[in-house]
């Protein structure tokens, strides 16, 4: 699993504050659908995870139904090195395969970790130079990911962050401390979409449910089944 390392979130943020249900539940082990995007395709490759995590649909999603659908709808914007999707495509394209999403304001405690625990699908549209500086070094770059699960301190009480996939990263999920993930989803509400946060109403089939993960010490993330 690739990590970024920062500050611990805010003290306040907890399972035990957040959490209002008697069961805790999160998507693990996604590695499989993760795969690198082409140009500047990370809309259609968040999408395309978002529907695999319904489907068991293979990794060229995007190439051989996503992308003549949006072109159809006239969403798939043409750019030097590919094609990138709008963000209004993204209901449209979702709801063609049977899945029903609407789009929230960015809250940790209200609404990214109770759909997390519900086992929603959840994408973020946002800054990428906000989530990860290194791989993006270009401030204001619009990018779209997707949330999986969070992460805690050892003692499995505080939250200390967020677990997903990036298309640019192939076969693994990341880890990003939480105020990068909300720092990037700020830039995403004045600059893409009002409310950055794409919630399906259904939650997700994958077959792999995890509680939470778990930061050691040492810094390695394992998920709490």
């Amino acid at each position: 699993m690739q990590q970024v390392t920062s500050q611990p979130a805010t003290p306040q943020l907890t399972r035990r504050t957040i959490a209002k249900q008697p069961q805790f539940s999160g998507l693990a082990h996604v590695e499989p659908i993760a795969d690198k995007q082409e140009g500047p395709s990370c809309g259609f490759e968040a999408i395309e995870n978002i529907i695999q995590l319904f489907h068991r649909l293979g990794n060229d999603l995007t190439r051989r139904e996503l992308l003549p659908l949006a072109q159809w709808y006239g969403v798939a914007a043409s750019e030097p090195d590919g094609f990138a999707l709008d963000v209004s495509g993204y209901q449209p394209l979702l709801a063609d395969f049977g899945i029903t999403a609407r789009w929230y304001p960015f809250n940790a405690a209200q609404v990214v970790i109770p759909a997390l625990n519900a086992n929603r699908g959840v994408l973020v549209v946002g800054d990428a130079h906000s989530l990860d500086a290194r791989t993006y070094p270009r401030a204001g770059s619009g990018h779209a990911f997707v949330l999986t699960n969070y992460y805690t301190d050892e003692a499995g009480e505080l939250i200390l962050g967020f677990v997903g996939l990036d298309s640019n990263f192939a076969r693994t999920e990341i880890a990003w401390p939480a105020e990068r993930v909300e720092a990037a989803a700020a830039w995403g509400a004045l600059n893409a979409v009002g409310y950055p946060v794409l919630v399906t109403d259904a939650p997700a089939t994958w077959p792999s449910v995890a509680r939470y993960y778990r930061q050691l010490r040492t810094g390695q993330l394992v998920p709490v089944f």
